[in-house]
């Protein structure tokens, strides 16, 4: 048990020691592990390519102003759902004849983008509606296209059923689209009371078409979500478990598919963690304290850790899959590790302290020598009788 303490005091400090070494390692790359990417891959990798029946993306790369409001004209057109824009322009522009502002300015099933500036304390600042500040005030839905959810990791994996801020809370547009496509899923989402969500990038594709194929492709825009932005904006790409590079309308299509299929991934409870690690590291210690007396003793207990982690990533692999359940097991794996270093390194260290105290002893008693002790020679005993 003493081990054990020791094990977590020393992973403690090791973790703060290695995201301090900002110059190496920066800390962004040292807190962004999550053992839900594993399992995603693994889930994406297990399950078929499933194209989702309910969100179309329309690309408006290299799209004129013109082209752009013709093309959600023609959306309009086919009866989509609900048209979700994920286009925010920079400089902003509030003309009145625009071609976007003059095509949305009638529809209501329509919902428009706004950023949120960055937090100051526990909330964000006002929100800001930049090219669709006009619209606003109309009786458009609006929602944050933030990104990250916890706006810290660099990998987004965590999304926001609502943001709060100074001037109360703003829901994200995968909330409001969700809600409006299915009534009721949004409401499910804030239900759940949570913070921040993952996002499940099952093994889904979606339908992406350009504004010239729209025409042609009516069924695929019938009733359904469709989603106007842009797929190859270098200032839109994130880092996804999946890959590197997707762009920030596929993180929303993902997002919304969450959403209306309930497909809510649930995170272990730290205690329930927490407990599997110090039960897995004390295991260990007892295995190598009671397997060290035999000559091929560590050669078992290196055994035992290589079939622990090939066991704990299948095993969570095999409850994501089929549970959408992400247990952690990065502190079973970090505690199970340094429990058996901190095992051999407390065996070294009563080795040199008894050697140490060996020395000292012999030292001493050079330094010190017992005095010797005098012999006593005894008398003979004699005998006197009286006569």
């Amino acid at each position: 048990m003493v081990i054990t303490i020791l094990t977590i005091a020393v992973a403690q400090i090791l973790t703060g020691a290695m995201t301090s070494l900002e110059a190496f390692t920066p800390r962004e790359k040292m807190n962004d592990f999550s053992f839900s990417d594993f399992y995603t891959l693994s889930a994406s990798n297990a399950n078929a390519v499933i194209p989702d029946s309910n969100i179309t993306i329309v690309a408006l790369d290299g799209c004129t102003r013109a082209q752009m409001g013709h093309a959600i004209a023609t959306i309009d057109s086919c009866h989509a759902s609900v048209i979700g824009i994920d286009l925010i322009f920079n400089p902003p522009t509030t003309t009145p004849d625009d071609p976007v502002i003059a095509a949305i300015d009638s529809l209501p099933n329509i919902v428009l983008p706004v950023t949120l500036k960055e937090p100051t304390g526990h909330c964000f600042t006002a929100a800001e509606a930049s090219y669709f500040e006009p619209l606003l005030v109309n009786e458009h839905e609006h929602g944050a296209v933030n990104i990250n959810g916890t706006f810290e990791n660099s990998t987004t994996r965590y999304f926001k059923a609502e943001f709060e801020t100074i001037h109360g809370p703003v829901p994200s547009i995968a909330t409001i689209i969700s809600d409006i496509y299915d009534p009721g899923a949004g409401s499910e989402l804030l239900e759940r009371d949570k913070d921040i969500e993952l996002i499940n990038f099952s093994s889904r594709v979606f339908n992406i078409l350009k504004p010239h194929e729209l025409s042609a492709n009516a069924d695929l825009l019938r009733g359904k979500i469709v989603l106007i932005g842009y797929i190859d904006d270098a200032a839109d790409m994130h880092r996804t478990p999946l890959v590197n590079r997707m762009p920030g309308i596929l993180i929303h299509a993902n997002t919304i598919a969450t959403i209306i299929g309930r497909e809510y991934i649930e995170l272990s409870p730290r205690w329930l963690t927490y407990m599997v690690a110090l039960t897995a590291c004390y295991m260990m210690v007892l295995a190598r304290f009671f397997l060290r007396r035999y000559k091929w003793g560590p050669m078992l207990v290196r055994l035992i850790q290589t079939g622990l982690l090939i066991g704990v990533l299948y095993l969570g692999a095999i409850v994501f899959i089929r549970n959408n359940y992400s247990f952690d097991f990065t502190p079973t794996i970090k505690l199970t590790i340094l429990g058996i270093v901190m095992m051999d390194f407390s065996t070294g260290l009563a080795f040199i302290g008894q050697r140490i105290a060996h020395h000292t002893h012999r030292l001493y008693r050079k330094a010190f020598p017992k005095p010797k002790k005098k012999d006593i020679k005894l008398l003979p005993i004699t005998s006197t009788s009286s006569k």
